[in-house]
């Protein structure tokens, strides 16, 4: 994991780290049509963390992949976001948008 940069939001400052995993220590499985099969892949990926630098919730986390070839022109991604979220009378940071 390393620094990636200051992001202002209108409620407050985050701090972004970005992140690589390589092949050999993925746990992102990808499943990927190989003729009339499936075929189960763990490619390399990378991302980022947003967190905020007043209280350390994580707001944001991605993951995208690296695939190799045959397959590098495939994509697989996964952003969430994250939000103070009011349930009954308390206040959680919850997922509050992501897409596959």
């Amino acid at each position: 994991m390393t620094w990636g940069n200051w992001e202002q939001r209108d409620t407050g400052r985050n701090a972004v780290f970005c992140y690589t995993v390589p092949e050999e220590h993925s746990h992102c499985v990808v499943m990927m049509p190989n003729g009339r099969e499936l075929v189960q892949l763990l490619p390399a990926y990378h991302g980022e963390i947003a967190v905020d630098s007043a209280n350390g919730t994580i707001l944001r986390f991605s993951a995208i992949s690296d695939f190799k070839a045959p397959s590098e022109r495939a994509c697989g991604a996964i952003p969430l976001e994250y939000a103070p979220v009011v349930i009954g009378d308390r206040t959680f940071v919850c997922p509050v948008n992501g897409v596959a």
